[in-house]
């Protein structure tokens, strides 16, 4: 495993040095389009399997002197987005430790965002989760862009993959948003704001079965609550912009009969009902068990919650039968509560 120093070592070498930034990033080109690298992109990318490049690239000296390649074996997972190229952790990698390794739901918020013309309008984006930065480094058209992540392993692969991707005028920093708003963001002149934010962190039943940067608590909301509470105390202390405009993707308890959905009832309590709008992404199946989203949007709770205890890369075969029961007497809790599913959607405010 490649730690969070041997990651910044990388980025370091690179930043002075466009021309060796240009040829990795031709080779990581290369190496995503393969069939072979796509086909393990389906399948053993899902058992924790390396990829094995090929012998062009084993001896290479920069992959073999930052044990990017070790014993043949790619030690990062390549993702590609709007025709850039994202290093970010695989599955392999220990749960404490690992960077979101997928970006399938960076891709839903970008097309949202395309939808609402929403970088038409933006001059600033921020983004509160940026994991290794799939969406805020893919929006070509707003210029001034501020990404933090609570893990200092995610903000290193932002760094990494903005100088691979030529991106300027990128402010990365770690920071827990739980913490409140980063003061950089106090000393904003421009007007026109846009959070773009990926949320959906999961239920968890106990402290430590899911990692931090998976844990959304008993009902999934913790880090969606806290990102709501910056936005609003942002916009509070920023009257006078022109527009602010959050779009946060995240995980919803609620009931589906009454369209009545936990984080949203908190986004109408602090900006008022009729700056807030919720779209359910029915299209969408969700919650990722082993890698692979299989579940109905909304979810059953009764039915789906523990299925969780079936992803061995969160929870160990030891641990696996009283994981299963703590999600199965969560979810009964939580239906007492009147909350009967779990959605996946988009919020959107608009200021």
């Amino acid at each position: 495993m490649l730690t969070a120093d041997e990651l910044s070592l990388i980025s370091r070498q690179l930043k002075p040095n466009p021309t060796l930034a240009s040829e990795l990033l031709e080779i990581f080109q290369d190496i995503f389009n393969n069939p072979q690298y796509q086909q393990w992109l389906k399948s053993e990318q899902f058992l924790g399997q390396l990829f094995e490049v090929d012998e062009k690239y084993r001896d290479h000296e920069f992959f073999n002197k930052n044990g990017l390649v070790k014993d043949g074996k790619l030690q990062v997972k390549i993702n590609s987005l709007q025709d850039r190229i994202f290093l970010t952790d695989g599955l392999w990698i220990p749960k404490q430790y690992r960077v979101f390794p997928f970006s399938d739901e960076s891709v839903n918020l970008l097309r949202h965002m395309e939808e609402k013309r929403l970088d038409e309008i933006a001059t600033t984006l921020i983004d509160f989760s940026c994991g290794c930065g799939h969406h805020g480094l893919s929006v070509s058209e707003i210029q001034q862009r501020y990404s933090f992540d609570v893990s200092h392993r995610a903000v290193i692969y932002t760094l990494i993959n903005s100088i691979l991707n030529e991106i300027p005028n990128v402010f990365i920093k770690q920071n827990d948003i739980r913490g409140g708003i980063p003061k950089e963001l106090s000393k904003l002149v421009t007007r026109n704001i846009l959070f773009l934010t990926n949320m959906p962190f999961a239920i968890a039943p106990l402290p430590n079965v899911l990692p931090l940067a998976a844990d959304g608590g008993i009902t999934g909301a913790t880090w969606s609550f806290k990102a709501l509470e910056a936005i609003h105390k942002f916009a509070m202390n920023n009257l006078d912009k022109d527009s602010i405009h959050a779009s946060m993707l995240c995980y919803t308890v609620g009931n589906k009969q009454q369209d009545k959905w936990e984080v949203i009832d908190k986004a109408e309590q602090l900006f008022g009902k009729s700056k807030v709008s919720w779209k359910l992404l029915e299209d969408q199946t969700m919650w990722r068990i082993n890698g692979k989203k299989e579940q109905p949007n909304p979810m059953n709770l009764a039915e789906g919650l523990a299925k969780k205890a079936d992803c061995k890369f969160y929870v160990s075969d030891e641990d696996r039968e009283r994981v299963r029961t703590e999600y199965h007497n969560l979810a009964k809790s939580l239906n007492n509560s009147d909350w009967e599913y779990l959605g996946y959607g988009i919020i959107d405010i608009r200021l």
